[in-house]
């Protein structure tokens, strides 16, 4: 079984790993599974992605047939790969496979655009939303604050993390205490 996997923001926020395996049936027919999309809970560091990853391969008892892993260029991929082999005793350098597809699409960017277009315009959009809702006063501070938050899984689980911890420690609940999502401002709220 080859696997892939790639992580992505869903519109909600929410970190998913998407793992896709690989493998030539009895009839020799090229087969393609969807086989999971698990939310990665915490960072994207390469072992965390590992533990997830490793978890769906052991719910699906994949453990034994593992083949060749093909990952895009993300430095956490390495580190991931070394974390799976130290889990399933295998060389990692060895079962890495780069995605063609991303290496030949960095390349062609590359060529066109220079180092990192996206971020650059990305990033001037952004500095121009915030300074907009700076000048609003403490009503833009709080808009860019949860902003900042909203935007990111891992600082979402953060902010709950914040007030469960509140919870506990101020007010001398229980840890299960129900949390709240910020609510980003919009046309109608």
């Amino acid at each position: 079984m080859n696997i892939s996997f790639d992580l992505w923001s869903s519109r909600n926020i929410l970190s998913l790993c998407g793992l896709v395996v690989y493998f030539i049936d009895v009839t020799g027919k090229l087969r393609q599974f969807l086989l999971s999309i698990p939310r990665l809970v915490g960072s994207h560091y390469g072992t965390n992605i590992a533990k997830n990853v490793a978890a769906v391969i052991c719910e699906f008892d994949l453990q034994d047939r593992i083949g060749y892993f093909i990952l895009d260029n993300a430095g956490n991929n390495d580190t991931c790969m070394q974390a799976l082999a130290d889990t399933f005793g295998f060389n990692w350098k060895e079962r890495r496979i780069r995605c063609a597809g991303h290496v030949i699409n960095l390349v062609a960017r590359e060529i066109l655009f220079g180092k990192n277009p996206d971020a650059l315009q990305a990033a001037k959009e952004e500095l121009k939303e915030l300074e907009l809702w700076r000048k609003k006063g403490p009503i833009g501070k709080l808009h860019n604050i949860v902003t900042f938050i909203r935007h990111s899984d891992q600082r979402n689980q953060l902010f709950k993390e914040v007030q469960r911890f509140s919870y506990i420690a101020i007010e001398n609940r229980t840890s299960n205490q129900q949390t709240f999502d910020l609510v980003t401002d919009n046309d109608t709220c």
